[in-house]
């Protein structure tokens, strides 16, 4: 981990992203950081309301040797970038939201040659998150409690053609990955 010189989100103060007390109720797939829920007006959502967004953000270095992009790991370095993710993800347990994309290259807009990851740990739950949150609890319902995450990653795995990896805590999937084999690579 390396210091962030270009954060997205203020500081929370704490260094770990924790839920803020919000007014509301959250529902079954809802958290209580949920925007959606925010209210100011006797239970009404507040849509035209805006604050900073506040956790951490943090950038993580995939490997000791300079390398640009992932596939130039060695699975053992490839193994180890991952475990530092899962470590990083499982520090942040309190936060309402933690996302981790891989940043490589200008054209996915990386600051750092490097190849590197950056982690967001947030205290409230992005609203297109909450609403797919919603869409997986109205899945449940119509199907009288199938899992749709659970069914989707099911037939990921029958089906090969974008799994590139899994475990007993993550698979990896590769949407791009029939149309353009190395744009996983």
């Amino acid at each position: 981990m390396v210091p962030n010189l270009y954060p997205a989100l203020a500081n929370d103060g704490d260094g770990g992203a924790q839920p803020a007390a919000r007014s509301g109720e959250a529902g079954a797939f809802a958290s209580a950081g949920d925007p959606l829920l925010e209210s100011r007006r006797s239970g009404e959502p507040d849509l035209f309301s805006s604050r900073p967004a506040t956790g951490t953000h943090e950038v993580l270095i995939n490997a000791p040797e300079h390398v640009t992009a992932m596939h130039e790991l060695s699975a053992e370095q490839f193994a180890a970038a991952v475990e530092t993710w899962r470590e990083r993800m499982r520090a942040h347990a309190g936060a309402s939201y933690v996302q981790l994309i891989v940043n490589e290259g200008g054209g996915a807009g990386a600051s750092l040659e490097h190849s590197h990851a950056q982690l967001y740990a947030l205290d409230f739950v992005p609203a297109a998150v909450a609403r797919e949150r919603e869409r997986v609890g109205a899945y449940a319902e119509r199907t009288q409690g199938g899992g749709l995450l659970s069914e989707i990653l099911v037939e990921e795995v029958r089906r090969k053609d974008r799994l590139v990896a899994i475990d007993d805590e993550a698979a990896l999937i590769c949407p791009g990955l029939r149309a353009r084999p190395s744009s996983c690579a």
